[in-house]
């Protein structure tokens, strides 16, 4: 109380202390009136520019899950504007106010992916055991990429699935290599070895290898004995030979077959 009267000492007694009665009375009202008025102002802005993020941020996700330019927001803009203009004139200014340059798509994007990627990992602090999937491709500018997955279960008795990591490799790809990135993403995840219970690969020979494949290096670099599973593809038979699916089976085998085969110059 003393700052606040301090101020009003200091800054408006000069202005305000002549008015008497009833005519300060109304005074006072005027200027609450007037404050609140501000204050609405304000509160209206600070939603308005809160939803305008927030549409940002959806048509960014909508982009991205699209495999779109980032370029693709001004377009969307113009779109949005356009609506508006011949629906709702009253929300132009609204639709101009929307940032969907590329620079900020890319930094919306940015933004969901570290979000994701913290929800992730305060999932898996509630994780009891784990167990990692691999497979290793390569794009179209001859890169190596490595998708790693995961699967775990919290002491709720919850099992949760999601992509774990999707790692660039330069260079070579052999079993060491997929070794080195593989532990890079369990130290980025706060992974402990002691709760893995098993990894399952593809059938590149970098994975299969007996002595120098992923495998062997990775069970070598475990203390305790984990569960390995080469290919999906033998689970499934195990379900198909129960189920007598042998047609759909075929089917399967000759497309993962296709699919896991290197190319020609690798």
């Amino acid at each position: 109380m003393y700052n606040v009267n301090r101020h009003y000492t200091t800054k408006h007694a000069a202005t305000y202390d002549k008015f008497k009665g009833q005519f300060r009375v109304d005074k006072v009202e005027l200027l609450k009136k007037n404050f609140i008025g501000q204050q609405s102002i304000m509160k209206s802005k600070v939603i308005s520019s809160y939803s305008a993020t927030k549409i940002s941020f959806l048509i960014a996700e909508s982009i991205a899950k699209g495999g779109q330019p980032f370029s693709s927001g001004d377009l969307i803009k113009n779109s949005i504007k356009q609506f508006c203009n011949e629906v709702c004139p009253e929300k132009i200014q609204f639709a101009e106010d929307l940032s969907l340059s590329h620079q900020t798509i890319a930094r919306r994007v940015e933004d969901l992916s570290k979000n994701i990627e913290l929800a992730l990992k305060e999932k898996l602090c509630k994780c009891e055991a784990y167990s990692l999937a691999l497979d290793e491709s390569t794009d179209r500018s001859d890169t190596a990429q490595l998708a790693i997955f995961i699967r775990f279960i919290t002491s709720n008795f919850e099992i949760i699935e999601e992509l774990l990591d999707f790692r660039h490799m330069k260079g070579t790809t052999k079993g060491k290599d997929i070794l080195s990135e593989v532990k890079k993403t369990m130290i980025k995840f706060d992974l402990p070895e002691t709760k893995l219970s098993g990894v399952t690969t593809d059938g590149a020979s970098s994975m299969k290898v007996k002595n120098i494949g992923f495998v062997a290096l990775f069970k070598k670099s475990i203390n305790h004995n984990i569960l390995s599973y080469h290919c999906i593809i033998h689970q499934e038979q195990l379900c198909a030979n129960v189920l007598e699916m042998k047609e759909v089976m075929e089917i399967v085998i000759q497309t993962v077959n296709f699919i896991s085969r290197g190319l020609n110059h690798r």
